[in-house]
């Protein structure tokens, strides 16, 4: 059966969780961040360091606070709370300046020597997740916005740095599987025997909601969750290991609005998941050899393979995972 017809929706049934890991935030409020349609202000550069906003707040138009002694009150980021000690300032990014995709290192308190003053318009660092090992405080950059400052910033903590984001600079190349759009990851769950699907949305590690997915043809498994055509909505990938075909199925939520053949894939391999590798904003294919134990990836373009690079052998007596 072609896997790209329309398929009746099944009641769900919970046996086979593929489980599908959120590694870039959307925003609380379910809006995903775009940049704005008038002219894009041009930031001045602070010197060495950024300031940093939780993901959850980077939205076009919202206020926020990029400094000040409440900041882990203010901000929220998609990986729980940052520690109380940060106040804003990452005074190491990695790249230097920083990039999407990217880290940083900080110090608490005022002593990560945030800047005298700020200009009208900064580029900011969005992080998800910052934690905290003894002195040292580190956080990820899957994200960058423009923001507009408001008066009364002092490098004091005291002083709180304020102001309104305008625009995305970049957002990390990373997918993402919150399929309802609430800031939080869910699971994507497979029935090996019946092949129904169905999406369990998440609270941390609550349950708090459920939706049927499409059922997948015979044949055919669901091998991996990413955002292919990059609408910033979780989409189905689909393995015939009878075949070798693979498709990719356009969802919407739970439900299924398209869909596209991909590439096949050789003898003796088998399709096991989907990651974007070369950190181009794309998801690719990773493919593992069961008797070889060879895995290989396939840099794609949406349902097109672009290249291709072999990647490490497992050892004997141990198999490849989903990333």
């Amino acid at each position: 059966m072609n896997p790209l017809i329309q398929l009746k929706k099944a009641a769900p049934v919970f046996l086979v969780a593929v489980v599908c890991f959120r590694l870039f935030a959307d925003t609380a409020s379910g809006q995903t961040p775009t940049p704005t349609l008038t002219p894009t202000p041009t930031p001045t550069p602070i010197g060495t360091g950024s300031f940093v906003i939780g993901d959850l707040d980077a939205v076009v138009g919202n206020h926020v606070t990029f400094w000040g002694a409440q900041w882990w009150r203010l901000n929220h980021l998609s990986g729980g709370s940052a520690p109380a000690s940060f106040k804003g300032f990452a005074n190491s990014p990695n790249p230097n300046p920083p990039a999407c995709g990217g880290t940083w290192q900080s110090d608490p308190g005022n002593s990560s020597g945030p800047p005298e003053s700020v200009p009208d318009d900064i580029t900011v660092i969005v992080s998800s997740s910052i934690t905290q090992s003894g002195s040292i405080i580190s956080g990820d950059v899957p994200m960058m916005v423009i923001v507009h400052t408001d008066p009364g910033y002092e490098p004091n903590p005291g002083h709180e740095g304020t102001g309104t984001v305008t625009a995305v600079v970049c957002q990390g190349a990373l997918p993402h599987f919150d399929f309802n759009n609430d800031g939080r990851p869910d699971y994507a769950l497979y029935n090996a025997s019946t092949h129904q699907t169905s999406i369990w949305y998440m609270n941390d590690n609550v349950r708090v909601g459920g939706a049927s997915g499409p059922t997948i043809p015979g044949d055919w498994q669901l091998v991996g969750v990413a955002d292919f055509n990059r609408d910033d909505k979780p989409d189905y990938l689909l393995f015939n290991s009878t075949t070798h075909a693979t498709a990719v199925w356009y969802m919407n939520n739970n439900v299924r609005v398209g869909g596209a053949s991909g590439p096949n894939i050789p003898g003796g391999w088998s399709l096991v998941g989907a990651a974007d590798f070369n950190r181009n904003g794309k998801p690719d294919y990773l493919l593992y050899n069961a008797s070889t134990h060879q895995t290989s990836i396939w840099y794609m373009n949406n349902n097109v393979r672009v290249g291709g690079a072999s990647g490490p052998n497992i050892p004997g007596g141990w198999s490849l995972v989903t990333p």
